[in-house]
């Protein structure tokens, strides 16, 4: 679990085919020193386990689904990435819940400047359910919050800050960008398509 508050930018450094395996061997010079070995980490919003350390480099395997599905499959040396280490009790929840499970690939429409930056992507319309207005939205790893929604696009903004110290200050409009859908929103889902159907199936019985 991640909180969306990106820690480092890391760059990658090297790119290793295995089968249907990538290795990604990644410059961190910030948190590296204190990862676990088979522990977690966010690297652009994706949660993949550290399988090699040697600080400041280390390594994490993306395997086919996950180069399918995430921006992680196009990676090359010399691409920067936002990085996360797992949430602990000691770390302040500055974001939102990040599972680290990428449910989509979004791209940049639109990219302004100033002292805001807004942004306009696209997403797949079958995470509409699961969008609302003022609601969260995991985008490479970073927590964002949605200002406007379409059926097939929504709007945010991100500070200074976000824009230098995350790689969403880099993006530029085509690019794509890994997209998550706060957790909650889906458990919210389930039990209201179940309610749903139970309620369906009580009115049925009734009628009967």
């Amino acid at each position: 679990m991640f909180t969306g508050i990106i820690e480092e930018v890391g760059v990658v450094k090297r790119v290793e085919k295995k089968g249907e395996v990538i290795t990604l061997t990644i410059l961190a010079e910030k948190i590296s020193s204190s990862l676990g070995l088979g522990g977690s980490i966010a690297v652009d919003g994706v949660c993949l386990t550290v399988v090699e350390i040697s600080p400041p480099l280390f390594k994490v395997d993306v395997s086919r689904p996950t180069q399918l599905t995430t921006t992680l499959g196009k990676a090359f040396p010399g691409r920067r990435v936002n990085l996360e280490r797992p949430l602990t009790l000691d770390k302040p929840l500055g974001g939102h819940f990040v599972t680290g499970h990428v449910d989509a690939k979004g791209k940049i429409l639109k990219k302004g400047g100033g002292e805001e930056f807004p942004l306009e992507i696209s997403y797949p319309e079958a995470l509409f359910p699961y969008l609302v207005v003022k609601g969260s939205i995991a985008v490479d790893g970073v927590s964002l919050t949605i200002q406007k929604l379409e059926k097939d696009r929504f709007s945010t903004h991100i500070i200074p800050h976000t824009a230098e110290n995350t790689i969403l200050g880099e993006k530029k409009v085509g690019e794509e960008v890994n997209l998550e859908v706060d957790f909650l929103a889906r458990y919210l889902k389930k039990w209201w398509e179940e309610e749903k159907e139970k309620r369906d199936f009580e009115e049925m019985l009734k009628n009967w």
